[in-house]
């Protein structure tokens, strides 16, 4: 059931309608049956005289309008926002789904509209496999950190165990957070302020006054699907994406053939971080590192260690697309394949090769042959 929320003139006794019933039309709106009626000269007239917010359920649109169908029924019609409509009209996605040479970019508005942000933060960063920090974060037991995935706060921590786990950042007792900071902190456990409820590491409810240890195992922090692949951490929020491995598809298989300590992040240590904050569209983001269209003009040094001609583009299975770039030369600059030592393992081309891959929706991989940017 969803609530519809009716705020208007004093004139009108009621505070809320209950849906009742909602069904999904081939026209791409949602009918909704309400119990009790509306007025008959509102009805007749078509139309609502106060405005109506619909108060959403977890996986429920927003609503731009609403308007009456027919009096004998009652059935009240809202229109999906366009946002929505958007991700379900196979032909506006059309040339985005051509082979990758063949492709065009979206349309202008899907850069700039804040309801496509808001639709694209429940239909891609809640459904997919989401990359959320590096293993190096979290190496150390009793390492917390909270942070928004889409819509939803989730947390991450290095249990007494050594495993790395995710949680819905949210008591199972109150609303409220269980961990605040966005920074990585040290805990050994989590202590409510308020109802003293106690949680491990692990997510399990550790002591709750008036709880008796038999009821303990019914409240542990709701877990979040969590995988790791060459020393990045992913989460997967609606636990619906395939395994983490087969999303990544060829991507996984170029990186592990490019240096095979890839497979095992314990082997890798991270040299050194920079933020940017980029005021742009997250899609601009990952468009600008898979065209090299630009290069000559904005990096002409990049050139030198390799030109735009020698760029090959690739894609296979899973969520990604690649391009890599061969032969490199040396071109005075810190990205010279002979600069620093070649990682261990890797073989043949290999030593002249650099691998660009885009893990959509969120994630870049740049290997050279000595080392890898994430």
């Amino acid at each position: 059931q969803a609530i519809l929320e009716c705020r208007g003139t004093p004139d009108f006794k009621w505070a809320s309608t209950t849906i009742c019933a909602e069904q999904a039309t081939s026209h791409d709106r949602m009918v909704v049956k309400c119990l009790g009626s509306f007025p008959s000269q509102m009805m007749h007239a078509r139309r609502l005289p106060f405005n109506a917010v619909s108060g959403v359920s977890e996986g429920t649109s927003r609503f731009r309008t609403f308007s009456v169908l027919t009096p004998a029924t009652n059935v009240v019609q809202m229109d999906a926002s366009p946002a929505s409509r958007m991700f379900d009209d196979a032909s506006y996605f059309a040339g985005t789904r051509m082979p990758i040479n063949e492709a065009t970019t979206l349309h202008p508005r899907s850069y700039k509209d804040p309801a496509m942000y808001d639709a694209e933060k429940c239909r891609v960063f809640e459904t997919s496999w989401m990359c959320v920090g590096t293993v190096h974060d979290f190496a150390t037991p009793g390492t917390v950190r909270a942070q928004t995935v889409g819509r939803q706060p989730v947390f991450l921590a290095r249990g007494e165990d050594g495993h790395l786990r995710a949680f819905k950042n949210e008591w199972r007792h109150r609303p409220g957070p269980v961990v605040d900071s966005s920074i990585c902190e040290r805990k050994r456990r989590f202590v409510c302020g308020r109802e003293r409820w106690c949680y491990s590491l692990d997510g399990s409810l550790a002591s709750a006054p008036h709880v008796h240890a038999s009821q303990r195992g019914d409240f542990g922090l709701l877990p979040v699907r969590l995988d790791t692949f060459a020393h990045l951490v992913y989460i997967n929020m609606d636990g619906q994406a395939p395994p983490l491995r087969e999303y990544l598809g060829c991507a996984a298989d170029q990186l592990v053939e490019h240096a095979p300590l890839l497979a095992n992040p314990s082997e890798m240590v991270v040299a050194g971080t920079k933020t940017y904050r980029s005021k742009s569209n997250w899609k601009l983001l990952m468009e600008n590192f898979m065209e090299y269209y630009h290069l000559p003009s904005v990096h002409p040094s990049l050139c030198a260690v390799s030109s735009v001609d020698a760029h090959q583009r690739t894609q296979g299975a899973g969520m990604n697309t690649s391009f890599i770039t061969r032969p490199l030369s040396s071109g005075g600059t810190p990205l010279d394949p002979h600069s620093m030592p070649h990682l261990p393992g890797l073989t043949g081309d290999n030593h002249v090769t650099a691998w660009f891959h885009a893990i959509f929706p969120n994630v870049f991989y740049f290997c050279m042959p000595h080392t890898m940017f994430t």
